[in-house]
């Protein structure tokens, strides 16, 4: 990891380690569009969380228009990203506690 001063410009999506997204309204256009400009821009790890079905969504493996690897994760599940692996998250830890 090396410290960058975006003073004389922009990050670029290959500045990008890990991009996660919130989604409540706009999961269709996150997982599409969105996931594409992101592939093709070599962002290595891209997550969406997805509000409505409290899941996350994996995607790795960038392509030059798609990830080629997507995994859902579900409640009582683990992930991390790949640029930290020893920082685990629980899905459970993004959500209000079920009744």
């Amino acid at each position: 990891f090396r410290p960058r001063d975006y003073a004389a410009s922009r990050p670029q999506a290959g500045d990008a380690m890990l991009v996660i997204e919130v989604a409540e309204t706009s999961l269709r256009y996150d997982l599409g569009e969105k996931a594409a400009v992101y592939a093709a821009g070599g962002v290595p790890e891209y997550w969406v969380v997805d509000l409505a079905a409290e899941v996350v969504h994996r995607l790795r493996m960038p392509g030059t228009a798609a990830y080629a690897e997507q995994r859902v994760f579900v409640r009582g599940e683990s992930l991390a990203p790949l640029a930290r692996p020893e920082a685990t998250l629980t899905v459970d830890s993004l959500f209000a506690p079920r009744a």
